[in-house]
């Protein structure tokens, strides 16, 4: 029997986006592993959980992820303290940035090497954000050299997201520093297909490269199809993150505002605090937020939609996850983009039954090409033709990465 130790963040039951392509990766390994899980503690644990393991990580970062629904005014500013507090917190780690967490890092460690003694791990998965799980999957690595270190990078490092406050130059500096140190004892690092262009600059002449995999996000698998109690009408959902220096839904909403019959419905599931949407939605009945839901319970809302919405990534090294997952489910896809170069466009530029809307063109051109779109007939497309289309979007890609690797 194999047995195989995963590091990630926030997991199960509010999971994060990462902690969902980790656990479609982890449903795909074969079924005689052993799967350990090291994860953060917040207080929230699935009902009969087994072989998942938390580590705390202080009441301010735990407070911040367990408020993150505030509603009403008194539980939004503590929302906002908590935040402020937070990076209050990170400052005196300016010049270790992006590792701004070494108490998690301990004690992660700490577990990680009383679970090894136990247990004698063939690999390790070390999943970054937080970037302290690569750490730790490194320092075992150098302790335990026959055990395999996979570092998987579904959010970039080198090549991400800029913080506030940064220069690019800067922060290229201070990952491509953390990248090449940490990766030095990788037996595979996992990165996203979307980074391919970067790595191959950055790390131009440079022998660790060799050892560098590109996938893309582990969220296609075939889902249940199918539609609860409609009503007639048209339900467009969206599911996901509306942080407003990722992706702007205000492009849409104006399309939406023009385009869209009295019958129409536009669903948000996910924040509850984008301020364009509940702006909208107050002077629109057709316009509901709902704010977030356990991920089954998400689902549940993509199910019952006509239509799935995806909103442009301002990143360009970034893939949305929701797209592949919306694939699963064979269903049309509309999506807004303010870039040639966001990776969601090359990956719907593919799929069958997308339309793609730049959100730097005319809205009202944009609301007549939505119409034609939904007055098209509903083929659901086959996941057989989807899989052969998108492999590489598949946990069974990652899967066949490692157990071909001699684990």
């Amino acid at each position: 029997m194999k047995k195989l130790l995963v590091l990630t963040g926030r997991y199960y039951p509010k999971a994060s986006p990462n902690s969902i392509c980790v656990k479609q990766v982890i449903d795909a390994l074969p079924g005689d592993w052993q799967i350990t899980v090291i994860a953060y503690d917040d207080g929230l644990k699935e009902e009969g959980e087994e072989r998942v393991f938390r580590v705390g990580r202080g009441a301010v970062l735990s407070g911040v992820y367990r408020n993150e629904e505030a509603k009403t005014p008194a539980e939004r500013r503590k929302l906002k303290l908590l935040r402020t507090l937070d990076k209050l917190k990170q400052l005196p780690f300016v010049f270790s940035w992006p590792w701004v967490d070494p108490v998690v890092t301990k004690r992660t460690l700490r577990l990680a090497e009383r679970l090894y003694e136990k247990e004698r791990f063939d690999a390790v998965i070390a999943v970054h954000m937080p970037i302290s799980n690569v750490i730790v999957g490194h320092r075992l690595k150098k302790k335990h050299p026959g055990m395999r270190f996979y570092p998987y990078f579904l959010d970039a490092l080198t090549g991400g997201y800029l913080p506030k406050g940064m220069s690019r130059k800067t922060y290229e500096r201070k990952a491509l520093k953390w990248e090449k140190k940490l990766l030095s004892n990788a037996d595979k690092a996992v990165f996203m297909e979307a980074n391919r262009a970067h790595h191959e600059l950055v790390f131009e002449g440079d022998p660790l490269k060799e050892r560098f995999v590109y996938l893309d996000i582990p969220l296609l698998k075939e889902r249940e199809r199918g539609v609860r109690n409609k009503t007639g009408g048209v339900d467009i959902v969206y599911v996901g993150s509306l942080a407003g220096e990722m992706r702007s839904p205000e492009f849409f909403l104006k399309v939406f505002e023009k385009a869209a019959a009295p019958d129409w419905r536009l669903t948000f599931v996910g924040d509850a605090g984008s301020a364009p949407v509940n702006s909208f939605a107050a002077g629109d009945e057709r316009i509901k937020v709902v704010g977030r839901l356990p991920h089954e319970e998400a689902l549940s809302y993509v199910r019952g939609a006509d239509l799935l919405l995806n909103l442009g990534n301002r990143n360009p090294n970034l893939t949305p996850s929701k797209v592949f997952e919306y694939m699963g489910f064979g269903k049309r896809i509309v999506s807004t983009y303010s870039s040639d170069e966001d990776k969601s466009v090359k990956a719907l530029e593919k799929y069958p039954a997308a339309l793609l809307l730049d959100e730097r063109g005319d809205a009202d051109a944009a609301a007549e090409a939505l119409r034609g779109f939904v007055s098209r007939p509903a083929e659901e497309i086959p996941f057989s033709e989807l899989e052969k289309l998108f492999y590489m979007n598949t946990p069974e890609a990652f899967k066949d990465i490692i157990t071909g690797d001699g684990i």
